[in-house]
């Protein structure tokens, strides 16, 4: 982040993923004759919080802990985020990207303890 705009390497292979049980249901909720609906949704504008110091981004886990029930609730079945990549000027939106490969460190990193539940 801003002003602190090198590149950081993470290492990713600390990381367990959880997700077999959705990974071998998906081919049955994902059909290609099923109905689709696509919420498009730009993390960095959908809400923010209010915290001691003023308005901030939610994280990427209090995202999905907000954005994937919101999204179900209204029916949708896909989300389409606009652009997450690294950007280094915040009103861009994410539209003049320089880490093409690199998610936003502004909504948190992947060392976030709790991306790891």
């Amino acid at each position: 982040m801003r002003p602190h705009t090198a590149s950081i390497v993470w290492d990713l292979g600390r990381y367990q993923w959880h997700d077999q049980e959705w990974m071998a249901a998906r081919k049955q909720r994902q059909r290609f004759e099923g109905p689709m609906s696509i919420y498009e949704v730009h993390l960095g504008s959908w809400r923010r919080k209010l915290d001691p110091i003023g308005m901030r981004w939610l994280s990427y886990r209090e995202l999905a802990e907000r954005l994937v029930p919101y999204a179900r609730e209204m029916g949708y079945t896909h989300m389409e985020l606009l652009p997450i990549a690294e950007h280094p000027y915040d009103g861009s939106w994410g539209y003049e990207t320089t880490g093409y490969f690199a998610p936003t460190s502004r909504y948190g990193s992947p060392d976030d303890p709790s991306a790891q539940i």
